[in-house]
């Protein structure tokens, strides 16, 4: 396989990464659109308190937190093996070479089950492909970003949610209120 061959399916890889990343994002957002809907629509109801909890029950659901961890998982896994990596020792720099091998496996495997190139990206030339390449990861990595911060934005609702147990009902009412505004604040500021 010659090296433009090589940089047209890591090209490819990267889109489809890319493409994996949007449909996450738009995920995310359906669950916050979802929360932010479902107050407005809730407003001027005499049974409102027991409908602002479930409204945030359906958001910090389990199948919710687990979508939120497997889209922060990648960059969890990588963030362990830099931290790991500073212990230092001849074993750990034995595992570390191991997980990078496994890693630089890994992806030549994915890139070798690239095997159709649409013709567009076939005629890009080699510095395209590269910049295509880069760009590509830098919003990958913007992403992960914002995947890691919707987390911790959910993992908050559900903390003060809990929390919440303990007022009054009054009191309880105005948090719940407070709570759902400022996770549909928090999570607006991610995707601008």
């Amino acid at each position: 396989m010659t090296g433009k061959e090589q940089l047209q399916k890591e090209y490819m890889l990267m889109q489809r990464k890319l493409k994996d990343a949007d449909s996450k994002k738009l995920k995310l957002c359906d669950i916050i659109k979802n929360l932010d809907t479902s107050y407005q629509r809730s407003k001027g109801s005499v049974m409102r308190y027991n409908q602002l909890k479930n409204i945030i029950k359906a958001t910090i659901d389990d199948k919710n937190i687990l979508f939120l961890q497997e889209c922060v998982k990648r960059e969890s896994h990588e963030g362990s093996q830099r931290s790991s990596s500073i212990t230092g020792g001849l074993l750990q720099r034995c595992a570390e070479f191991a997980g990078k091998s496994s890693e630089i496996a890994d992806k030549n495997v994915q890139i070798n089950a690239i095997t159709f190139i649409p013709t567009e990206v076939k005629k890009l030339d080699k510095t395209m492909l590269k910049n295509g390449i880069e760009d590509t990861r830098n919003i990958l990595s913007n992403y992960q970003k914002a995947f890691r911060n919707m987390k911790h934005i959910i993992e908050r609702l559900k903390k003060d949610y809990e929390a919440s147990k303990q007022y009054p009902p009054n009191t309880r009412y105005n948090e719940l209120k407070r709570m759902i505004k400022d996770t549909v604040a928090a999570s607006e500021k991610q995707w601008v």
